[in-house]
């Protein structure tokens, strides 16, 4: 079993995920964002441009709700629906705070 049997049906559904894994064809990148394996595709030569606006734009929000972000999608992917709702209570007191 590799990574690419694990993730890939978790990035993409099992029968687009299962077709490239035994076909073992490659994807270009433009297939690979119509499937929403990558979430933009540019021309190399306006990559480093666009990759650094993303970059900037993200560095402007505010580090403490970005790391909860991150935080809350992480524990998403490993925990029910139920559990996600009991863990922000206090998340939510605090970001209220610091917040207004």
């Amino acid at each position: 079993m590799s990574g690419a049997s694990w993730l890939l049906p978790r990035l993409i559904d099992l029968a687009r995920a299962t077709e490239i894994i035994l076909s073992g064809r490659q994807l270009d990148a433009f297939e690979a964002e119509k499937i929403g394996l990558v979430n933009k595709v540019y021309p190399l030569s306006e990559f480093k441009t666009k990759s650094k606006e993303f970059i900037e734009s993200i560095a402007k929000l505010p580090t403490k709700c970005l790391g909860y972000n991150k935080k809350m999608l992480n524990f998403s992917q490993y925990n029910k629906l139920i559990a996600l709702y009991i863990v922000r209570i206090p998340f939510r007191i605090v970001f209220y705070i610091i917040i207004f």
